[in-house]
């Protein structure tokens, strides 16, 4: 259904259901429509017509609260003062001290905080120099200086000691109170200066650079050969954290390392993660723009492909070797990087891991890879059976 917006006058599409509730195209027609026609009694939600005047100094002012008589704070502390209160205080006298004390509570006993604190909490006397112990009631308190009134809590007690001394003696508790002393902090100084130091240091800074230049002589490290300083019994050869991780890789090379087994490595290995082989890689990656040669998707998870097998060519290498003899790891590994068909960039193509590793199942379907492999068997026999 088609409508007209009561602030643009545009015409726009409404559902039947909401035709008699939608007013307004957009949001901000809407908000322009609820500032302008939606004030005061046409809310729906206004409580009062949010003009009032102020019984004080006459103004006119709008709140939507009902309670509200007075315009500003000015107008309420001018009403606080010329209020007139219905209770006049009263002058009663505290049971305790027996002073007199103004009021509006006419029940009150005592003038203070102190004065209700013997007041309510139960006491304790000791009359006696054998501590005899009799418990008395609020009304019988007898306030002499003979008698020790006690108080449960430590600081209640030192309030009313440091407030009411005429009544209660120091002296007199049960449990004497320990205050704290403030005890002089004593100043510490430089041995070798004199200057002011803190309270677990012996010297300051500088005194304690020139001690360490004293003590602890300039070393050499032994791999840069640069000039260092350390303390006396730390144990420290290297300048650095990279000069100390050199030193371990060359200390844990060959025979030195725990597993190093006697220079028994795979031939395949060697070639493969030689630097002329990584060189190699980089040169075919940036010549065919690192793409796959045969879905044509461009970075993600790549690798370099022999298009004749890696393992066909290293038999070939092989029946060239087996006429030699007296040959050793290192010149077998030297005579496969001289052999060309390694290295031949025209078998080489790049290829993504995907398309890679359906070129290697569909040429162990092909060569009957996996009937040829004992587990294979061995698992089709048990199926059989």
């Amino acid at each position: 259904m088609d409508k007209e917006c009561l602030v643009c006058k545009k015409v726009f599409k409404v559902k039947p259901s909401h035709f008699n509730k939608r007013m307004c195209c957009s949001r901000i027609c809407r908000s322009i429509y609820l500032k302008t026609a939606i004030l005061g009694k046409n809310n729906p939600n206004f409580r009062n017509s949010g003009i009032k005047k102020c019984f004080i100094c006459g103004k006119e002012f709008k709140s939507y609260n009902k309670n509200k008589k007075m315009c500003s704070l000015k107008c309420v502390g001018l009403f606080n003062k010329t209020r007139e209160r219905n209770n006049s205080k009263t002058i009663l006298t505290c049971k305790i001290c027996n002073k007199e004390f103004k009021s509006y509570n006419k029940n009150r006993i005592t003038c203070s905080r102190v004065c209700s604190n013997i007041y309510n909490v139960p006491l304790l006397i000791l009359r006696n120099k054998q501590r005899k112990i009799q418990h008395l009631k609020k009304e019988d308190i007898p306030l002499k200086k003979g008698d020790i009134p006690l108080l449960i809590s430590r600081n209640k007690r030192r309030k009313v000691h440091s407030l009411k001394k005429e009544f209660i003696p120091l002296k007199e508790f049960i449990y004497p109170l320990k205050r704290k002393t403030n005890r002089l902090k004593k100043e510490k100084f430089c041995k070798d200066c004199g200057l002011p130091v803190k309270r677990k240091q012996v010297r300051c800074l500088k005194c304690r650079e020139k001690k360490f230049l004293v003590c602890n002589p300039i070393l050499t490290c032994k791999i840069c050969g640069k000039g260092f300083r350390s303390y006396r019994f730390s144990g420290k050869v290297y300048c650095s954290t990279s000069c100390q991780s050199k030193a371990r890789r060359n200390n844990m090379l060959g025979n030195n390392n725990p597993r190093y087994k006697h220079g028994l490595k795979q031939l395949t290995q060697r070639i493969r993660g030689s630097e002329k082989n990584k060189k190699i890689i980089k040169e075919i990656l940036e010549r065919d723009k690192f793409t796959c040669q045969y879905c044509g998707k461009v970075g993600g998870k790549l690798e370099v492909d022999h298009k004749l097998r890696f393992s066909e060519i290293f038999q070939e290498f092989l029946i060239t070797i087996n006429d030699i003899h007296n040959i050793t790891n290192e010149s077998i590994f030297k005579k496969a990087l001289e052999f060309s068909k390694f290295w031949d960039r025209e078998n080489l193509q790049v290829l993504c891991r995907s398309c890679n590793q359906q070129k290697e199942n569909s040429w162990r379907i092909k060569n009957n890879f996996y009937g040829t492999h004992p587990a294979y068997n061995k698992n089709i026999k048990q199926i059989n059976n």
